[in-house]
């Protein structure tokens, strides 16, 4: 039997590369390393691959739009997920110092995964970049001792790149990724613990909050809600939503029957599968501290009945 073949988006030494590594480590795969997003969800749709794995958000980032966005054309099925503890270095060429940089390289969701560096180097410029692991290999091409890459230490060994400072990621950071696989046909099973489905509903006021409540009656967790950047002017629109209850769970059950009771809701499954679980983490208080409200709401509503 051939070996399935899984794509990423990323070179040798990026964290989709080690996250694959580790989801399928007891599974005989071929990796197929991609450029973007788009090219992995293509070979997905055109089944040149037979699964991917994605990045979909990030406990410092939250979501991912590149792959949420793909999952609403309601072309793909989530197979599976896995939180991964995303660990980013600091890496130039031999030479390089932290005070010496003057630019730092890397992939636009790993800069915003670092926001406690550069609160210490005010005067560096971030540049983005598609992918950590090309912005260690483009640093190294680059021979700049001022110019350094955020990536994984196994890029920056990869690429003969240096460690100027390990661990610069923020706190607790685990980016979730998703398994994902062409739909066609996939039924939810019994036993599962996550449902992912999208959901189309009239583009009027209230709409998506009372599609929504129904799970909140059931006491149906809500872990996952996206929606489409824009729907003004369209009658229909369509959201992304993954919940922790299996389709089979009579709760669930419920909650759709009363989602669909007058007609106007559609609903497409696209993944049924035992969600991991975020590990717990520590945060501190400053990261967590409430924003205060910055209007004495009780004076704004008199002012109104003025």
């Amino acid at each position: 039997m051939e070996p399935k073949k899984v794509a990423f988006q990323g070179e040798v030494g990026s964290h989709h590369e080690g996250v694959t590594k580790q989801k399928f480590a007891d599974e005989d795969i071929e990796m197929v390393y991609m450029a973007s997003f788009s090219d992995v969800y293509t070979a997905v749709a055109n089944g040149t691959v037979d699964q991917a794995i994605v990045a979909v958000g990030n406990t410092n980032i939250t979501s991912i739009s590149d792959s949420t966005d793909a999952l609403l054309t309601g072309r793909f099925y989530v197979r599976d997920d896995i939180f991964y503890e995303v660990k980013h270095s600091l890496g130039g060429v031999e030479g390089a110092t932290i005070e010496g940089a003057r630019e730092i390289h890397s992939n636009v969701h790993a800069l915003r995964q670092c926001t406690a560096l550069f609160k210490r180097l005010p005067g560096v410029l971030a540049v983005p970049e598609t992918d950590t692991a090309k912005s260690a290999r483009q640093v190294k091409a680059a021979g700049d001792v001022g110019i350094l890459a955020i990536a994984s230490a196994e890029a920056l060994e990869v690429n003969g790149l240096v460690t100027v400072e390990a661990d610069v990621q923020d706190p607790h950071n685990y980016t979730r990724f998703m398994v994902v696989e062409k739909l066609n046909g996939q039924r939810p099973r019994v036993g599962h613990t996550r449902t992912t489905m999208l959901i189309t509903i009239n583009n009027t006021p209230k709409s998506l909050a009372d599609a929504l409540a129904v799970f909140g009656e059931d006491n149906i967790d809500l872990s996952l809600i996206e929606t489409p950047g824009v729907t003004a002017g369209h009658p229909r629109t369509r959201v992304l939503v993954e919940v922790k209850a299996g389709l089979y769970n009579r709760a669930m059950q419920s909650a759709m029957g009363r989602l669909v009771a007058d007609g106007t809701v559609k609903v497409r499954f696209i993944g049924s599968y035992n969600g991991d679980e975020l590990p717990a983490g520590e945060y501190s208080s400053e990261e967590w501290e409430e924003p205060e409200t910055n209007i004495n709401i009780e004076e704004f509503v008199a002012s109104l009945e003025m």
